[in-house]
C-alpha cells in the first residue's frame, strides 16, 4: 500500500514536471523578439517562436520575408503599402512610400517605420509591426497622414507578392468590377462554394501578358498556400460601395513575364482633412498545414482552417 502511494507521488511529480516543461517550452516559443540589423544592413526582424517577419527599412519598409521554420511564403519583391486609388500617382509607385528609406523606432515589442512626406500627394506613411502571442499573429498597423495642406480622399492598400506556384483564395463578396486599366485583361478565377480561387497558368491570363481581378470580398480575409504553408491576412471587411474609384477590396494581379502573383486588399475610401490620419490594421497569420491537406483549388479543408484561425 505504501509502495503504491509512493509510486503515485512519483508519477504525479513526474507528470507535473513534464507539464511544467511543456508549458515553459510553449511560453518560450511565443516570446516576441525584435532583431535590429547588423552594421551596414537595414533589415529588421520580428520573431514569434520560429515564425519570422523581415522588413527592409532601406527599401520602402517593405516586408521582404515571412517564414515558418525557415520555409518562405513571400514571393520576389515582398509586400508593400500604397495609397489608393492609383490614378493620382500613376506608375511607378511614389518613391517616398515604395523605395526610399524609412525612419525607424524600435521598442522591446514592436518596430515602427515612418516615410518622408512625398512631393506628389503630401502624405506620410507609418507601418507599425508587432507580434501577438495570444493568437500567434503578426499585427501590421498602417497610418496615412495627410500633410498636403488640403482635403484628400484616400484608401489603404496592401500589396503582397506571392510565389507563382501558390494558390490564392478568398470568400466572394457582393460583386466584381470592370477593369480600370485598358492594358490588362480579366483574370480567370474559379468559384467553388462561394470561394474564389486562383492558381496560375498562362491560360488564366487572357488577351495579353497581364490580367487583374477587381472584386469585393466578404468575411475580411484573403489567403495563400504553397509548400505546406498557409498565409492568412485578416482585415476589416468593407462594402462594395466603400471602395476607392477604379479599385476593389480584393485585387489579384498576374503577369506571364514575372515570377510572382500579387495578392492585394484595400480598406474603405475616406476623406482626410489637412492633418488628419487614417489607421488600418492587417493581421498576418502563417500556419503549417497537415500533410493530408493538399494544395488544390476548391479544397474545403483549407477554407475550414482559415475560418478557424480568423475567428479566434
Amino acid at each position: 500500500m505504501r509502495r503504491n502511494f509512493i509510486k503515485a507521488i512519483f508519477f504525479s511529480a513526474a507528470f507535473m514536471a513534464a507539464a511544467t516543461t511543456f508549458a515553459q517550452k510553449k511560453q518560450a516559443a511565443q516570446i516576441v523578439k525584435i532583431e535590429s540589423p547588423a552594421a551596414g544592413q537595414q533589415t529588421y526582424k520580428v520573431s514569434l517562436g520560429n515564425t519570422v517577419m523581415a522588413i527592409d527599412a532601406g527599401q520602402g519598409a517593405r516586408i521582404t520575408s515571412f517564414t515558418l521554420g525557415g520555409k518562405e511564403i513571400i514571393g520576389p519583391g515582398g509586400s508593400t503599402f500604397w495609397t489608393s486609388p492609383q490614378d493620382p500617382w500613376g506608375w511607378p509607385p511614389v518613391p517616398e512610400h515604395h523605395d526610399k528609406p524609412y525612419k525607424v523606432t524600435a521598442t522591446k515589442n514592436s518596430v515602427e517605420f515612418t516615410s518622408e512626406k512625398d512631393s506628389k500627394l503630401g502624405v506620410v506613411l507609418k507601418k507599425n509591426i508587432t507580434a501577438n502571442p495570444a493568437d500567434s499573429s503578426f499585427v501590421v498597423t498602417y497610418t496615412i497622414t495627410n500633410e498636403s495642406g488640403k482635403e484628400l480622399k484616400v484608401a489603404p492598400w496592401e500589396n503582397t507578392r506571392t510565389k507563382k506556384s501558390s494558390i490564392t483564395f478568398y470568400p466572394r463578396g457582393e460583386k466584381e468590377f470592370e477593369q480600370s486599366s485598358p492594358v490588362m485583361s480579366v483574370l480567370k478565377m474559379k468559384d467553388i462554394d462561394g470561394i474564389r480561387w486562383f492558381a496560375y497558368s498562362p491560360d488564366r491570363v487572357t488577351d495579353g501578358n497581364m490580367a487583374k481581378l477587381y472584386a469585393d470580398g466578404s468575411e475580411g480575409w484573403i489567403a495563400n498556400t504553397d509548400e505546406g504553408l498557409l498565409l492568412i491576412k485578416k482585415f476589416e471587411d468593407t462594402k462594395a460601395s466603400e471602395r476607392a474609384p477604379g479599385e476593389g477590396e480584393i485585387e489579384i494581379f498576374a503577369d506571364t513575364q514575372n515570377p510572382f502573383i500579387e495578392m492585394e486588399q484595400q480598406g474603405a475610401y475616406k476623406t482626410l482633412a489637412p492633418g488628419a490620419k487614417l489607421t488600418w490594421q492587417v493581421k498576418w497569420y502563417l500556419r503549417s498545414l497537415p500533410a493530408s491537406v493538399t494544395k488544390e483549388e476548391g479544397n474545403s479543408q483549407l477554407v475550414k482552417i482559415v475560418r478557424s484561425v480568423v475567428k479566434k
